[in-house]
């Protein structure tokens, strides 16, 4: 009897601090009737984060870079200047992003689930360019590469959960590159050089 109450004591403990270990950051989102968004983020590491948001068409109307590691950000974001439409708020921590939705009428504010992303992986050997991207939003996704502004090459990667892409850009100059992994709810940059 006593063993089964210590194993049944040390299975709780165990489940417990798992629990606690495992604690990931977060992002809440609460709205009011003048449409006014609260947006927190809350980490229970404290870390470096990013927090941007931005309409349908990729435009950037409020954007936030930290400089020092915090356990917790609150912004007020008024909507009711804006267009109606879609929204997209995006939080970046290391290599990892939370993202939400939110459809904008001109009397409230809908707020989707939040999705956990991967930011891409990029690095470039002997004129090849190798692409990972961990899609757990299974949408679409895009790479277009870009020199000084202007588009070189683009391509459409699937919308598979996992994408690995080697390219040959051998025929490409050696110089500096901008590549653009474009997702669901953001465009993830990076520069390599050939």
């Amino acid at each position: 009897m006593k063993t089964k109450y210590l194993l049944m004591v040390l299975i709780a403990a165990f489940v417990t601090a798992t629990g606690f270990a495992t604690e990931k950051p977060q992002m809440t989102i609460s709205t009011n009737d003048a449409l006014v968004a609260s947006i927190r983020f809350e980490s229970p590491v404290p870390t470096l984060f990013e927090m941007t948001i931005q309409n349908e068409q990729g435009e950037i109307m409020y954007y936030k870079k930290s400089g020092e590691r915090t356990g917790q950000y609150n912004h007020q974001f008024d909507f009711s200047g804006l267009n109606a439409g879609k929204y997209l708020v995006c939080v970046n921590y290391g290599n990892q992003s939370l993202n939400r939705e939110l459809l904008v009428s001109s009397e409230k504010i809908i707020i989707s689930p939040v999705e956990f992303c991967y930011e891409p992986y990029f690095s470039t050997e002997g004129g090849k360019l190798n692409v990972s991207f961990l899609n757990v939003a299974q949408k679409e996704v895009y790479l277009t590469i870009y020199q000084k502004g202007k588009l070189v090459y683009g391509m459409y990667l699937g919308k598979d959960m996992i994408i690995q892409k080697r390219l040959d850009l051998n025929q490409l100059e050696k110089q500096e590159y901008e590549v653009v992994l474009r997702e669901r709810f953001k465009k993830h940059s990076a520069y390599v050089q050939l």
